[in-house]
């Protein structure tokens, strides 16, 4: 199969999107993204800290632009993303 966009994974806290999505990712030959890891790596800080400074609004914002970013970028790869992800976008 030849990847030509972007796969998300989506679930609630547990399922395994941070498990399945590297080794789909693996299969497919591209790279994963896990959406809370790239906030934290944007933000210089803990998810339970965004939530404890920002508040749950100041988090969906991040998340909504970071998915934003991702999906205006078409480079095929698999993206793990977290359980509230999709109430944003």
């Amino acid at each position: 199969m030849h990847l030509t966009r972007p796969i998300s994974i989506w679930g609630m806290t547990g399922v395994g999107k941070s498990t399945v999505a590297p080794l789909l990712a693996e299969q497919l030959g591209v790279d994963v993204v896990d959406l809370d890891a790239q906030i934290v790596a944007a933000a210089g800080c803990t998810i339970p800290e965004i939530w404890a400074t920002e508040g749950e609004a100041g988090f969906r914002a991040r998340e909504a632009a970071a998915l934003d970013a991702l999906y205006a970028d078409p480079t095929p790869r698999v993206i793990a993303l977290g359980g509230g992800a999709l109430l944003a976008a």
